[in-house]
Order: structure tokens, then C-alpha cells, then sequence
């Protein structure tokens, strides 16, 4: 017996996908192309594609999801090494989520750099102290473990003023760093960084 309907469960990750999309929303432009890394579910992609009403797809390893993938976004599976486009192909790439599950994350991040144009959008859970980043690695193992016991989960979170220095290491240019949460009421941070070439 379900406790929770499959139909509740797509309402959820659409909400959700809904205020992630809110962070960046003056980030992105109509006609523009939208490549999300580590896609997953593929939500937030599907919010951009409507919201938007551009075109968007998804990349990610091969993992089990026992949730419904959002049917209107194609999906490549790649190594987590050498993302197979070529340089330049993509308006805005994104990686929501992604980046603190990534045993080596500035070589994701130079890969998302090497195939956009212009923009990169990361959001990230932060932490302000050891207490929050204690809590933020428990809720992360917690909640990834159910979405797939394949999940990799090496627990690199930052503070928010780390992945800035990242970001300015990797020559990227911060036009938009800013807090915000998905669930009121759990006490986790969110980021949102927009970042140009």
C-alpha cells in the first residue's frame, strides 16, 4: 500500500521545481538552449522548457529513480567525466543540486564551462556552521538514499563564500548570489549563483 500517490509525488517535484526556477528566473531568456547537468528527475528542466518556452535537456549518470522522470525532456547518459557535445552548445547549463554529490567538482565545472556560451547556473545547500553542515549531510544522505541506493554521495558541501572562490578560480564572473529555501520548514540553505563567462 502507497502512502503517497504517485500523483502527490509528481505534484511535489513540480512545486519544488517551480521555486528553484524562481532563484534564476531573470537569468535565463526566450530562444535561449538550456542543458541541465545531473538532471535526474528532470522537473526543473521541464519547468524552464514551459516557463521559458525553450529548449532544454538533461544529462546525468545512469541511476535508478523510483520517481516518474518528467516525460517532455530528453536525457542523455554520460561517464560524470566528458559531457559528449561540443564546445559552446548550449546557451545556459545548469547543475542544480549536482556539484557537492561529485567526487572532483571543478572538473564538472570546468566541462559545464567548456559547453556553454555564456551562462552557468549552480544551486547549491550551504552551510553558515558545523552544526548546519552536520545537518545538511545527514538530510542529504537521508533523502538521496530513497531516491537511489546508487546515489553517489561524497558530502562536498560548501559555504557559500567557498564555492564564490570556485567559481572566481575557474574565471567565472558572479552576477548573482543569493539565499533561498524549497521547504520552510526545514532549516537548510540554498544558493542560487549565476555566473557568465
Amino acid at each position: 500500500m502507497n502512502l503517497i500517490s504517485p500523483e502527490k509525488i509528481v505534484e511535489a517535484m513540480n512545486n519544488r521545481a517551480a521555486i528553484i526556477v524562481d532563484s534564476f528566473n531573470e537569468f535565463i531568456a526566450p530562444e535561449e538552449c538550456f542543458l541541465s547537468v545531473g538532471d535526474g528527475d528532470g522537473y526543473v528542466t521541464s519547468e524552464v522548457q514551459s516557463r521559458f518556452g525553450i529548449k532544454g535537456r538533461g544529462i546525468d549518470i545512469k541511476i535508478n529513480l523510483p520517481t516518474p522522470r518528467a516525460p517532455s525532456v530528453p536525457l542523455d547518459v554520460y561517464d560524470g567525466v566528458n559531457m559528449p557535445y561540443g564546445d559552446n552548445s548550449f546557451d545556459v547549463v545548469a547543475a542544480i543540486f549536482v556539484l557537492h554529490h561529485c567526487d572532483d567538482p571543478v572538473s564538472v565545472l570546468s566541462e559545464m564551462k567548456r559547453v556553454t556560451k555564456k551562462k552557468i547556473i549552480v544551486v547549491e545547500d550551504i552551510y553558515r556552521n558545523w552544526i548546519e553542515h552536520l545537518l545538511v549531510c545527514i538530510l542529504d544522505y537521508i533523502e538521496n538514499k530513497f531516491f537511489s541506493k546508487d546515489m553517489n554521495i561524497p558530502l562536498n558541501f560548501q559555504t557559500a563564500q567557498e564555492w564564490e572562490k570556485q567559481f572566481t578560480e575557474q574565471g567565472l564572473n558572479i552576477k548573482k548570489s543569493k539565499r533561498f529555501h524549497t521547504y520552510k520548514l526545514l532549516p537548510v540553505r540554498h544558493q542560487v549563483f549565476c555566473l557568465t563567462l
